[in-house]
């Protein structure tokens, strides 16, 4: 293994722990409302027509009781807003200039569509820190499932972004209709020098339709496969560019998938001191919903994991940041859903496995990751 991809990998987990340790993060959908209706997306569930934008008032009020909690605790106050479209909300200049005068750290997951020059200028003066765009392959399987005309205006606001000098993360939701889309997709946007900051990839989920999400034989494939380009990449001098004297990868990759981390250590890649540091802490380097983490949905309700009913936690319609998060809800909640079948597994507290895919495939989410259960990614 090229030892510049190990050293990567560690920085990686390294930061992302640290990260996620150092933070209150809020994912808020202040709106369901988008101009797409992608294949994989949860709110299909939803009838077009029922538009949902929140309030304005409601989310200056939230803002202050993330910022005001995140001080006590010492945390850093951490929002990514998302919908929906969240660039749709008819209010969305003032809440990202309110967030930022608020000293808030401001993402957006956002779409494509309304990406220009007047929206990047808003995004200068509410000093949006990093930018999730949405690519599910190449153009012709992307359209299909987002739109006709969607690759190209994706990768046009990728430049326009990169170009104003903005953080940018790629990601895609794989199934089993293009699991052979991400390496193709990789190698463009390296090919054409987009320097991505984060290109990520997770698994598609749907209680409905289970056949398309990927199968634990396709999941181990695809994870040898992205493994083994990465090493070719990593020793490939078209892989690197020159940022200020120094020679820095075109693609920084996002290990956040479950199961990347038990692969990695059983490849030896994972440097002894940092793989005794993860192992100690429950859900180190894994899923978080054992974290600081918290999803806000578009009509007040406050989960643990948009994918999940049973992580419904409270509103902030009815109660304060603070009572939720420190409320009986919570605490039963995490204590119950980390209490789970991964307990017996040496990757206990560095992975944790999906929960959200567990339920969905399996019927239980305190069963083991459906795509996970060999030797693969359990030592023996």
């Amino acid at each position: 293994m090229n030892e510049q991809l190990q050293k990567y990998i560690n920085d990686w987990y390294v930061q992302y722990h640290t990260t996620t340790e150092g933070q209150l993060y809020f994912q808020f959908h202040i709106t369901n409302t988008c101009e797409g209706r992608c294949q994989h997306c949860y709110f299909n569930e939803l009838p077009a027509d029922q538009q949902v934008f929140v309030d304005f008032e409601l989310i200056k009020r939230t803002i202050d009781q993330i910022v005001q909690y995140s001080r006590e605790l010492g945390l850093k106050p951490t929002i990514d807003f998302t919908g929906g479209d969240p660039l749709l909300h008819p209010k969305i200049d003032e809440v990202l200039l309110y967030a930022h005068d608020k000293g808030a750290s401001i993402g957006l997951k956002c779409c494509s569509n309304k990406i220009n020059d007047k929206t990047v200028h808003l995004f200068k003066l509410a000093n949006i820190e990093r930018v999730c765009l949405s690519l599910e392959g190449m153009k012709t399987f992307n359209d299909m499932m987002r739109g006709k005309g969607d690759f190209d205006r994706t990768v046009n606001a990728l430049s326009l972004l990169k170009k104003e000098g903005f953080y940018v993360r790629i990601k895609m939701t794989i199934s089993k209709l293009n699991k052979h889309q991400v390496a193709p997709l990789m190698l463009f946007l390296i090919n054409n020098d987009f320097q991505i900051d984060s290109f990520m990839w997770a698994r598609y989920w749907t209680k409905e339709n289970t056949k398309l999400c990927v199968s634990k034989m396709e999941y181990e494939q695809l994870i040898k496969q992205q493994f083994e380009l990465l090493d070719d990449l990593y020793n490939s001098p078209q892989f690197y560019v020159t940022r200020n004297n120094k020679q820095i990868p075109k693609l920084f990759y996002d290990f956040k998938e479950h199961l990347w981390y038990p692969f990695l250590v059983e490849k030896g890649c994972i440097y002894k001191e940092n793989k005794e540091t993860f192992e100690k802490k429950r859900y180190s380097t894994g899923c978080t919903i054992a974290k600081n983490v918290y999803v806000i949905d578009f009509n007040g309700d406050v989960l643990k994991c948009r994918k999940m009913d049973s992580s419904l936690i409270g509103n902030i319609k009815n109660s304060g940041i603070p009572q939720i998060v420190e409320g009986p809800l919570h605490e039963a909640f995490v204590r119950r859903i980390t209490d789970n079948m991964c307990s017996q597994c040496n990757y206990f507290n560095s992975c944790g496995g999906c929960r959200a895919m567990s339920e969905a495939i399996l019927g239980d989410e305190l069963a083991i990751d459906p795509c996970c259960g060999d030797s693969l990614y359990r030592e023996a």
